[in-house]
């Protein structure tokens, strides 16, 4: 099995901007010399009530800091962007890294970001979709032509490769029933959001498979379905759940006000007690708490690639280190070898 991890790159406005660099470096030392996998970034523009570091020019910021770790832009919002600046900017850290990029792709639900880039919710999905083709296109080195209100190529071709061939891996999120079909047509893998509870991941799991094979696509393979989970280890459970409830309580909070849940199928909401809203969703306990925890995704699903979250907004460093450095010394030996 191979665990990754979700930087935090979302600060308050006050807290110095090189502190939080200095302080996510030591975090990538810390997962990188405990034998971490993955190291992945999120991304966002105009964060409500907090300032974002943008996760490309940070990702390149990492490259020198991250050993051998694979580095997964999960995900970019690739519906905002132009596929010609983004083919070339994901190309050069894929080139710059020695070939350890994999291109994590998502929509967006943020009104206030839709607008800034003068687009309807209805224009996401188009654009998501064509950018991607675009992008594959381009990646080819041969000849991309397309006419779009937004990029128009004749005959263009890209001179900066990347490293990978014949590209980097492309993973999708998805949260709703169409958009989990889409990352199946469309994506080389399935990235699992953080959000959705156990069982609904495993109905999805199945329409992803599904809708693979009626696109005629070969199965993926368990490790190209990463599951995002958000973590809280402590040496106690009472000293988890306070951690938990401070922090992911309210970060689910702002998930909520921004809709995030009705992005999910069936009537999920976020709006209920923590407790209910922990189960099945978050990974929170002692280190025996999170291993069970852990295996039941890995058995009842056959997941095998976990990207984990610790330090969650506004959360202390020191708190978010240690709760990393206890699950990878008491948890992690219980799923290698």
């Amino acid at each position: 099995m191979e665990f990754g991890l979700l930087l935090n790159t979302e600060y308050p406005v006050d807290y110095p901007v090189a502190r939080a660099v200095d302080e996510q470096v030591a975090f990538v030392h810390q997962a990188r010399d405990d034998g971490w996998g993955t190291l992945s970034l999120g991304h966002h523009f105009l964060s409500s009530g907090m300032k974002q570091l943008q996760s490309i020019p940070f990702m390149a910021r990492l490259i020198p800091e991250s050993g051998d770790m694979s580095l997964m832009l999960g995900i970019l919002l690739l519906s905002y962007m132009n596929p010609v600046e983004t083919a070339e900017m994901v190309a050069a850290l894929d080139v710059m890294s020695e070939g350890r990029v994999t291109f994590g792709v998502g929509l967006g639900n943020r009104e206030v970001e839709s607008a800034a880039f003068g687009l309807n919710k209805s224009d996401l999905v188009p654009r998501l979709e064509a950018n991607l083709e675009v992008i594959k296109s381009l990646w080819t080195g041969k000849p991309t032509s397309c006419d779009l209100p937004w990029c128009r190529l004749q005959d263009a071709q890209l001179t900066m490769l990347p490293a990978q061939k014949p590209r980097p891996p492309i993973l999708m999120a998805a949260n709703s029933n169409p958009a989990v079909k889409r990352a199946a047509r469309m994506a080389d893998g399935w990235l699992i959001n953080p959000h959705a509870r156990l069982e609904m991941i495993g109905e999805q799991l199945k329409l992803f498979n599904t809708a693979r094979a009626s696109a005629g696509l070969p199965e993926v393979r368990s490790n190209e379905m990463p599951v995002m989970r958000e973590v809280v280890c402590a040496p106690t459970r009472e000293e988890a759940d306070d951690l938990a409830v401070k922090w992911l309580g309210a970060k689910y909070k702002t998930l909520l006000d921004g809709g995030q849940d009705k992005t999910l199928p069936g009537n999920e909401s976020f709006d209920k007690p923590f407790g209910e809203l922990a189960e099945q969703r978050f990974v929170i306990g002692t280190p025996d708490d999170c291993i069970e925890q852990l295996m039941s995704w890995h058995e009842s699903l056959g997941l095998d690639r976990f990207i984990l979250r610790f330090n969650l907004p506004g959360m202390p460093f020191n708190a978010s280190l240690a709760s990393q450095r206890l699950l990878a010394r008491e948890v992690l030996p219980a799923f290698r070898g």
